[in-house]
Order: C-alpha cells, then structure tokens, then sequence
C-alpha cells in the first residue's frame, strides 16, 4: 500500500517530493518502516510503552532530558536508538512525558507519556531530499534545549 501511494504522489507531483507518513503504534513494524526507508519516505510512528521501554526512560539521568515549552504546558523528552526484539536495525525512539512542577503528578496508568519511532533527522538521503524546505526551517538538533525556539524563516 505504501508503495503505491508513493509511487502515485511522486508520478503526479515530482519524483524528489518529501513524503512523511504518520502511523499510530498499531502500524509499529520492521516491515513498514523497511518499506518507507526503501521509498525514502518519512516516517513518524508512535510506539508501545511496554515495560523495558519504561525502564531505559526511568533510568535516564534528570541532567540528560531536554525540554519543550509551550504556554501552559512543559514537556520533557530524550532520544535513543532503540531495536525492538526481532528488528534486524536500531532505530530513532524519542520518549517524551509532560513536566510537573509543584502541581499534582498522575497516576502511572493514566501518564500521556509517549514514545515516537521516526527516520526524521537521520542523515540520510531522505533527509537530504527534502532540499528547498530544509532551506526554509530553522532546524535545531532535537537535544537541543532551545528545541522550542525552532521557527519556519
């Protein structure tokens, strides 16, 4: 399916297009992301938060999070490579949690953590195809704590 819808935007609009795709945990496998990566298409693909997910994040340094500010909301979130068991490849996990500070903390069951598996910012060939809108954006490396400074021009 992927390979079609690729294959008909770049036939109608032109072969050096950038297309992203975003999936939801449910679409979280190797062969996918393979596929994207052969088609040099983007991916954005939320992950399970299954227990040993949970333990790298805990296990991260306070001093190693960076930060993403908006009004009224604080996020926090760290990157890894990440191989799922049967994966033969690492990939791009970044985990992000909101951020509290002196308000009420949630219950472990009812935390928005979440975790998001992406080929975005890898140097690669899709990272360089996306030319002319690379161009355009700022970009600021995600470990950046300036992250939230990051603006079109």
């Amino acid at each position: 399916m992927i390979q079609r819808a690729v294959r008909a935007i770049r036939a109608s609009y032109r072969e050096e297009v950038p297309i992203i795709v975003r999936m939801d945990a449910g679409f979280l496998d190797q062969a996918i992301f393979e596929r994207c990566e052969a088609e040099q298409v983007g991916y954005i693909c939320g992950g399970k938060l299954y227990a040993d997910i949970k333990a790298v994040a805990a296990g991260i340094a306070p001093n190693l999070w960076s930060r993403f500010e908006r009004p009224g909301q604080v996020w926090q979130y760290v990157e890894w490579a990440d191989r799922r068991g049967s994966w033969k490849r690492f990939r791009r996990a970044i985990f992000c949690r909101p951020f509290y500070e002196g308000r009420q903390m949630l219950m472990d069951f009812a935390r928005p953590d979440n975790l998001i598996y992406t080929n975005l910012g890898m140097v690669c060939r899709l990272t360089r195809s996306f030319g002319r809108l690379a161009a355009r954006i700022s970009w600021r490396p995600l470990r950046s704590s300036n992250a939230s400074r990051a603006r079109q021009r």
